[in-house]
């Protein structure tokens, strides 16, 4: 393994593989590191625990959020969405990460999920829901993307999740 003498940095991302005193420490004590919790997967309440499990085996890592930022995703379905090419299907406000989703939408509109792999068309859009058709077969999973070819300017840069994540790992910092 190299030394610590290295100038460079390595990003070691905290998951579950890496989560044990013993492995922490042994990367620690031969790398200069950067501990990184990826703000797409976690939660506050998440993130604030890996804080507290990093700092308790090494109290003076340097930890790294990285942030989602204005990617749109779906979130909180409670089951894996079943999609059936020429069959709609709705997604509700609650579950999209960014629930004004739907003001960006209308009837017609093209949206690629999953990095492209389905492809939906807007039929409808309420204000609580967006009712799609499927032109492609799968199971559509919580935290997949959700992109529409236009230019969002209205879209905010952060979203509140992003927000409450710095000020969780500021204030566990």
């Amino acid at each position: 393994m190299m030394s610590r003498k290295n100038n460079f940095k390595i990003i070691v991302t905290l998951g579950p593989s890496i989560l044990n005193e013993d492995k922490l420490k042994k990367i620690d004590s031969e790398y200069n590191c950067i501990y990184r919790i990826n703000g797409a997967h976690v939660d506050e309440e998440q993130a604030e625990r890996l804080v507290s499990q990093v700092r308790n085996i090494l109290p003076k890592a340097h930890i790294m959020l990285c942030l989602p930022g204005n990617k749109i995703r779906t979130a909180n379905l409670s089951e894996p969405i079943r999609l059936i090419k020429g069959e709609s299907f709705i997604l509700h406000n609650y579950e999209i990460n960014y629930p004004h989703f739907s003001n960006y939408l209308k009837k017609g509109d093209i949206v690629l999920s999953n990095d492209s792999i389905f492809t939906f068309e807007v039929v409808n859009v309420k204000k609580t829901f967006i009712k799609f058709l499927s032109h492609s077969d799968g199971l559509l999973l919580s935290n997949k993307g959700l992109n529409i070819r236009k230019e969002y300017k209205n879209l905010p840069f952060l979203f509140d999740k992003d927000r409450r994540l710095i000020d969780v790992v500021q204030s566990s910092g």
